[in-house]
């Protein structure tokens, strides 16, 4: 993390490229993620990128790559891409799982520029030793990224400040992806309760709207699928309603939060959820 870097607190604003580490999220919902046995470990790639240091300040200079071929020890075809003395990328492509990069800790710092609430979570459960078992059986997924001068830049071509490229690569990857929608979420979480009940309710219409066989009819009582926006179309962005819905997904599952089962994560749930839940 930034702040683990002696001297940061004294970068300017425009270096910085990492969100604080909101702590309660790490303790109240990323602790208890990865403590469940019961839930999926699964989560995107932590990005980790090599900044070259001097001291406590980022050599803010991007240097061209040197790369050069030759065969190892073992007689396969080995390019090693160097970054000066202090990171090297070692590719096998017949054998690219045994591709490697090396890097000297003493000039660079493997810093995470997405991720850092999963990798403070993953860091205070290893420093635990009742949890130490967990970590060390995962395998923790990550993307190291190394930045260098593009080829045969010539001298009067614009080559931005490394940590430039850094932030904007931060900006990238937080708010270029495509996130999914807030209906299609609902009806895809099985671990929040009113979750699940919003996605039974849609069921049992959908279940009653599809084609019956002859000894089947259509139960013309209960309420028509058609009523629930549960497809979430979206177009440029935006929710798209269905011609003829009247409620959304996120409407069904505020009532069965408001009236019915409460917000499970709140704390004194069990409290708040007593004055809220219709009498039955």
């Amino acid at each position: 993390l930034i702040e683990d870097i002696k001297g940061s607190d004294k970068w300017q604003v425009r270096d910085l490229f990492q969100r604080n580490v909101d702590k309660n999220r790490v303790e109240d919902d990323l602790i208890p993620f990865f403590k469940n046995e019961k839930s999926i470990k699964f989560f995107a790639p932590l990005a980790l990128v090599l900044l070259p240091m001097e001291g406590s300040e980022v050599i803010n200079k991007l240097v061209e790559i040197q790369s050069d071929s030759e065969v190892d020890d073992d007689d396969n075809d080995l390019t090693k891409h160097k970054l000066g003395d202090s990171v090297e990328f070692n590719e096998y492509e017949e054998s690219a799982a045994y591709s490697n990069v090396r890097w000297n800790p003493q000039k660079i710092k493997l810093v995470a520029v997405d991720g850092q609430h999963r990798l403070t979570a993953l860091k205070m459960l290893l420093h635990d030793d009742r949890e130490n078992k967990l970590i060390n059986e995962m395998k923790i997924p990550i993307l190291i990224i190394g930045f260098s001068k593009m080829h045969k830049t010539a001298q009067r071509d614009f080559v931005p400040p490394l940590l430039d490229v850094v932030r904007q690569t931060f900006v990238y990857i937080n708010n270029k992806s495509q996130k999914i929608n807030e209906s299609r979420a609902i009806l895809l979480d099985n671990e929040d309760i009113n979750c699940v009940a919003v996605q039974e309710l849609v069921q049992t219409a959908h279940d009653n709207d599809i084609d019956k066989d002859e000894n089947q009819t259509i139960d013309i009582s209960s309420v028509p699928l058609v009523i629930f926006d549960w497809r979430g179309e979206e177009k440029n962005g935006r929710s798209v309603q269905g011609p003829a819905s009247i409620f959304s997904v996120r409407d069904i599952k505020d009532w069965c939060t408001e009236y019915l089962l409460g917000d499970i994560k709140q704390k004194n749930s069990e409290k708040v959820i007593s004055t809220k839940i219709i009498p039955r």
